[in-house]
């Protein structure tokens, strides 16, 4: 007796399906590796962010802190028609053969370079600023408030701050040598490293 039995017309024989099994552990197997490559990808992103975020420009991390004064030697004082080295005594980094005028200092600060910066507002800007500063040293709220007039007179961003832009923005005490034998030098107030007459 035939086990068969007939399908009816219009029926068709069932086809044995793939084992489930296997197409799921591939399904599930394409979709962790596309999952893992997004993850990775959104890592990648979020860190590369984040740097941008973090690091700081070129400019900023490359700039020292000032932390002395030091005699910067370049400026020109015109007497006479005759140009004299000028020294010009400035806030520095690294005070010595070494040392660097573009440097930065801010409040809380407490060094000799603050006290350049004290004579030099109180020398070269009595008119502006007013009252005298007290010459000790001390990076305080009226040093901050004395160097804003100094920038505004200057026309440069008036934050108090003392960085590279002020530095060669702004007039520092100086003194001249005199070229002739017996006659004593001049003091006066010069640009950093510009020849031009100091005043």
């Amino acid at each position: 007796m035939a086990t068969d039995t007939a399908l009816a017309p219009g029926v068709n024989r069932p086809v044995a399906a793939a084992p489930v099994t296997r197409t799921r552990q591939a399904t599930a197997s394409r979709v962790r590796r596309g999952l893992l490559r997004a993850a990775a990808a959104t890592a990648a992103a979020v860190l590369a962010m984040a740097a941008l975020t973090v690091t700081a420009s070129p400019a900023q991390a490359a700039t020292p802190r000032c932390n002395g004064y030091g005699y910067i030697v370049g400026t020109y004082y015109y007497d006479w028609d005759i140009p004299a080295a000028m020294t010009s005594l400035a806030p520095v980094a690294n005070p010595g053969p070494s040392m660097q005028w573009k440097c930065t200092m801010s409040p809380g600060a407490n060094h000799m370079g603050v006290r350049a910066l004290q004579d030099t507002l109180n020398k070269c800007y009595a008119t502006v600023i007013g009252k005298p500063l007290k010459v000790d040293g001390s990076y305080g709220s009226l040093t901050q408030a004395a160097l804003a007039k100094a920038q505004k007179w200057h026309k440069i961003k008036q934050d108090g701050i003392y960085g590279p832009q002020t530095a060669a923005a702004i007039y520092h005490s100086s003194y001249a040598a005199s070229l002739t034998q017996g006659r004593p030098g001049v003091w006066g107030c010069a640009r950093i490293g510009q020849p031009g007459h100091g005043f």
